[in-house]
């Protein structure tokens, strides 16, 4: 798409399945089909027909010319559910207090393998930062008490101005309780437990078998929303190295991925991480105002290796800002 983009070709997605005809083959299409439309073109149609060429051999892409608009099931080529794709125009918040760490793998994955610019926005310079030059922040780990109230106030009203904000793990935690968003964090145990007198030196074993070490767990997917899409399974292992725990959303439709009643596939969790976990949501899109705030409680970047859920997070990058609330009907 952002090769395609960058040349200055217009690239759609449809939002709906639909079925065409190449020669006698009927091929069924998913949720989140690329469409490259020949006459709304900036470029010349000759130009178009060289850069799709310069896709063509890449694995994993299959491309099919269509005739006509008109298909045999499903939505037409010029229905409402295919929207033009917006260019990424992305900035990560870095600085004092962010997680290096993660945001070294996500600068790997734009920069090194897709061949995408991002801006690392200081968390210092947030202040003196035109952000209407990005359509999407993206907000790793950290602490960001660094981020006084006027500038929560601009990063505010530059999501209802129609933007994503995309946040990971604590940085999840840090959009909920300054309010950037009305979901909500899974609430602290408040009961008293075995609070029997325990001797100094087993503190390390008994709290430190609480952390989240990093272990693979099993989620449900909404592979008919932007975030799911090109997923085919709706059964999605993903990486859980932390321990922010997301309330399932206040939209029924805005869970786009949530942890099974039975969701450990493999490694080590406390029981009582686990009771916390099961049925948690693991991604919300909650809307707000013209824009969004899309939150991972886990990693899906996590070390330049998982790349399963990779696409997860593209996925918010590109389809973030085509997104509409499900309950006006869209």
């Amino acid at each position: 798409i952002y090769f395609l983009q960058e040349r200055g070709a217009i690239v759609q997605a449809a939002f709906r399945p639909f079925t065409i005809k190449v020669s006698s083959e009927i091929i069924k299409l998913g949720y989140g089909t690329i469409v490259v439309p020949v006459n709304q073109q900036r470029i010349s149609p000759d130009s178009l027909f060289i850069l799709i060429k310069g896709i063509n051999n890449i694995p994993g892409i299959s491309i099919y010319p269509v005739a006509t608009g008109y298909n045999e099931e499903g939505i037409d080529m010029g229905s409402p559910y295919v929207r033009s794709i917006a260019q990424p125009k992305i900035a990560m918040i870095v600085g004092t207090g962010t997680a290096a760490t993660e945001a070294g793998e996500i600068w790997h994955l734009l920069d090194q393998r897709l061949h995408m610019p991002i801006t690392k926005l200081d968390i210092s310079n947030i202040g003196r930062a035109d952000l209407n030059r990005y359509n999407s922040i993206i907000m790793v780990s950290g602490n960001y008490s660094l981020i006084d109230k006027n500038n929560t106030d601009k990063i505010k009203a530059w999501v209802q101005n129609g933007n994503s904000l995309i946040t990971i793990k604590t940085g999840t935690e840090w959009a909920i309780r300054n309010g950037f968003t009305r979901e909500k964090l899974v609430p602290a145990d408040s009961s008293k437990g075995n609070l029997s007198r325990k001797d100094y030196d087993m503190a390390v074993h008994i709290e430190g078998a609480k952390a989240m070490g990093g272990s693979i767990f099993r989620v449900d997917l909404d592979t008919t929303h932007p975030i799911g899409f090109g997923f085919t399974n709706r059964t999605v292992s993903v990486y859980r190295n932390g321990l922010t725990f997301l309330q399932p959303g206040t939209n029924p439709y805005s869970t786009v991925a949530q942890y099974t009643a039975d969701p450990l596939i493999g490694g080590y969790v406390h029981p009582s991480v686990l009771k916390k976990i099961r049925n948690s949501a693991s991604i919300i899109v909650g809307a707000e105002g013209r824009g969004r705030v899309i939150l991972f409680s886990d990693d899906p970047n996590f070390r330049g290796t998982w790349y399963g859920t990779n696409k997860l997070f593209l996925n918010a990058l590109f389809y973030g800002n085509i997104m509409v609330s499900a309950q006006q009907g869209n």
